[in-house]
């Protein structure tokens, strides 16, 4: 039986997620990501789900979320960004 998803152990800030994306297309999986660094989300994910207090408060492609944030928690996680 061939894998379709995977749950990595860890990917984080200061790590190259290039591979990641890599191996997503070469062996077409999917990944589920649970993080609060979104710096990295942003350059993993196609989709984004933004969860508080146990609570789904936005879903979408990723440069909806981004772009456009709707609950104050996804932009406080947008501010924690750190910017060069």
């Amino acid at each position: 039986m061939r894998r379709t998803h995977l749950v990595p152990r860890r990917i984080g800030t200061g790590r190259d997620p290039q591979p990641t994306r890599e191996l997503q297309a070469e062996r077409k999986v999917a990944y589920l990501f649970i993080s609060h660094d979104l710096g990295v989300v942003r350059y993993i994910s196609d989709r984004i789900a933004v969860l508080y207090l146990g609570r789904l408060m936005e879903c979408g492609a990723a440069e909806v979320v981004f772009g456009a944030p709707h609950h104050p928690y996804t932009e406080a996680l947008l501010s924690a960004v750190p910017t060069i």
